[in-house]
């Protein structure tokens, strides 16, 4: 059981959720499910989900039916994040900056490179 407890831990610092399960199969599959964290605004991501971000992790966009991918292209921990979206027209970089004790949106810098 206190192995359990353990990789639950570890679950919630990776991915800023606590994972849920009983068995050793259902928390790694909750800790894999929360790897990928879906929102549909990418400019309002909570302080947990900034904090369990680490550098290469996944942000999903949901919009309509449509998902973009944003992946966390720079990350120093409660200094500042970067989430980088690319498709084949546009590259979007939307910035955080960790203020006052709080994950805060900065600005979206998007750049254009094919039209």
């Amino acid at each position: 059981m206190k192995f359990i407890e353990t990789l639950k831990d570890l679950g919630e610092k990776i991915t800023g959720v606590r994972p849920q399960g009983r068995e050793i199969n259902d928390v790694l599959e909750s800790i894999a499910n929360s790897y990928n964290i879906e929102v549909t605004d990418i400019t309002a991501l909570t302080n947990a989900q900034c904090d369990g971000l680490q550098c290469g992790g996944v942000v999903i966009k949901v919009t309509g039916n449509q998902k973009h991918r944003y992946i966390v292209s720079y990350k120093e921990d409660k200094v500042g994040m970067c989430l980088t979206y690319t498709d084949a027209s546009v590259v979007e970089t939307v910035s955080y900056d960790y203020t006052n004790k709080n994950w805060v949106y900065n600005s979206t810098d998007v750049t254009h490179i094919a039209e």
